[in-house]
């Protein structure tokens, strides 16, 4: 086991050596946008002082990527309420602190596709999944982020057949589309 102090050494370690590899091939490699990912993806773990973005060859060509905006409301099961909202909120100001407000953006490369019915809060503003989605990618838009809707297995989006599963879902992500465009 590592302590924290190695984790976040190793984590900053692999990022710089991503870089480093990547803009020493040349081509267009030499100027194309990368991404390092945060300690563990996790908002706040990346946040923390510990974790530091790479230095690049490339002035303004780095983004810093976390997952889940909501990750511990989603488990918790208080999706849609307004402690939700607050959370959201905290971790996009997090966010801005550490990276936007330097000029560094974000990639948020898990926004919840679907929010299983039993994660939805008791005392929801926001009811169900797509009305969920609907706000939280809005925020995440809004605070100028790279939103990536995750789903798995088919589960939303049938790659196979192109096409997103749930009506309402395909509806929220169309307003998205339009509003954000």
């Amino acid at each position: 086991d590592r302590s924290l102090e190695d984790a976040y050494e190793l984590t900053n370690l692999c990022n710089q050596a991503f870089v480093d590899a990547v803009r020493a091939t040349g081509g267009k490699n030499s100027q194309r946008v990368l991404i390092a990912s945060g300690y563990w993806t996790n908002v706040d773990k990346t946040t923390a002082p510990e974790f530091v973005m790479p230095t690049d060859t490339v002035p303004d060509r780095l983004m810093v990527s976390v997952h889940y905006l909501d990750n511990n409301m989603y488990w918790s099961k208080n999706i849609g309420n307004q402690k939700w909202l607050d959370y959201i909120d905290d971790q996009c100001d997090k966010l801005d602190e550490a990276f936007t407000s330097k000029g560094i953006p974000v990639f948020v490369g898990e926004v919840t596709g679907q929010y299983p019915i039993e994660n939805i809060a008791e005392d929801a503003i926001y009811k169900d999944s797509a009305d969920c989605f609907e706000m939280l990618t809005e925020i995440t838009l809004e605070r100028g982020y790279v939103a990536v809707i995750w789903t798995t297995a088919n589960d939303l989006y049938h790659r196979e057949i192109c096409k997103v599963l749930d009506k309402d879902m395909d509806e929220a992500i169309r307003y998205i589309s339009e509003k954000f465009r």
